[in-house]
């Protein structure tokens, strides 16, 4: 039997007949010595070119032309980096390892894939809300955004809840962004209070003019399907626009701003004329104070932007509150449902009780 290294192999490329000793492997065939001299293994799509169609990178790297698009080089060692993964800093862009901060501000469409946070003792937890405080007036600097970063993650390390972002709408500012959590999780686990007191510390406003706080309900938190999800959609909606004069009140919005970023759809006689009525006409339009346009989430769209951790966590209560009364009352108890009644049932809530009290809402 002759071995390996003697026997006849063919060249995949020109189909020169050699000795296997002599090809050389890439990929999943053989090349002659010329042949191989001249082609070179995509980093993106592991397939083989010639030299003249590939760029190279300052690590020997290749990558096929028709990929260029979804590659940028990191200005600090020159290699390729992924444009979704790449981080941003003045114009320039960095592999995520290279960066100048550990916690840099993403690019506007950055969508990580949803990490769902809860407590240990939350197994079978549904209600998850995610929150986009958008915060003024300090600067869209990455230094920034680091510090406040560091807040959130002392030990330096990366943790799994929080990130900010770039948002033109924003004014001398940026955009910080929590993965979906449960209600218990931002109030026990997050460190909002320190949060907030460094955007404080760094110069962003109090009283911020163009900002809003976002609020991201988990739709699936209403059903597992689609007709169970929108029976609990239209009774949120239905008591948002019930108790609209409260809910303006309790956004620290004008009617002029809210009319801009989170305009109301109108109340109609019953939840399902009033979900039938955004359905037909408003459903794609996210600048809506409960937006539906988004496939896994409603986004509560009312609220002027804080750095006040109670008015940010009485936020957060007040939608979790609405979404449990939304899934739980029937739609005649959502009809019947008073403002008072519906304070009621906040009371163990001590941050929302604090600030309806303060607004004159309880």
């Amino acid at each position: 039997c002759m071995p390996i290294s003697q026997s006849i192999q063919e060249c995949h490329r020109c189909g020169i007949l050699s000795y296997f000793r002599f090809l050389y492997p890439l990929g999943d065939q053989l090349y002659c010595g010329v042949c191989a001299d001249m082609l070179r293994m995509c980093i993106h799509s592991d397939t083989v070119a010639h030299v003249s169609e590939m760029l190279c990178d300052s690590e020997g790297n290749y990558l096929r032309q028709e990929y260029r698009d979804l590659y940028t080089t990191c200005d600090e060692c020159g290699a390729f980096v992924l444009r979704e993964e790449a981080v941003e800093v003045n114009g320039e862009y960095f592999h995520p390892d290279h960066a100048p901060y550990r916690y840099s501000i993403h690019r506007y469409g950055y969508r990580p894939s949803p990490i769902f946070l809860f407590l240990p003792s939350e197994t079978r937890a549904k209600l998850f809300m995610g929150v986009e405080l958008e915060i003024e007036g300090g600067g869209d600097i990455d230094r920034k955004c680091n510090e406040i970063m560091l807040m959130a993650h002392p030990d330096q390390t990366p943790e799994p809840y929080i990130y900010g972002k770039h948002d033109s709408s924003v004014e001398n500012g940026f955009e910080l962004v929590t993965h979906p959590a449960t209600l218990r999780y931002h109030m026990e686990k997050f460190p909002w209070d320190a949060i907030l007191q460094k955007a404080v510390d760094l110069g962003y406003s109090r009283n911020p003019r163009t900002c809003g706080l976002h609020v991201h309900i988990s739709r699936r938190y209403f059903g597992a399907t689609e007709t169970r999800q929108d029976l609990g959609i239209m009774k949120f909606v239905y008591l948002v626009e019930k108790f609209w004069d409260n809910m303006l009140v309790f956004s620290r919005r004008t009617p002029e701003s809210l009319e801009r970023w989170a305009s109301r759809y109108g109340l109609k006689n019953t939840p399902r004329e009033t979900l039938e009525h955004v359905k037909e006409v408003n459903e794609n339009n996210r600048y809506k104070a409960v937006n539906l346009a988004n496939c896994n989430t409603i986004e509560v769209r009312l609220f002027r932007g804080t750095l006040d951790p109670v008015i940010l966590k009485a936020t957060l209560q007040l939608c979790y509150s609405l979404a449990v009364a939304a899934k739980k009352l029937s739609i005649e108890g959502i009809v019947g449902l008073t403002w008072n009644d519906f304070v009621q049932r906040c009371t163990k809530h001590k941050e929302l009780m604090q600030y309806l009290r303060s607004k004159s809402l309880a």
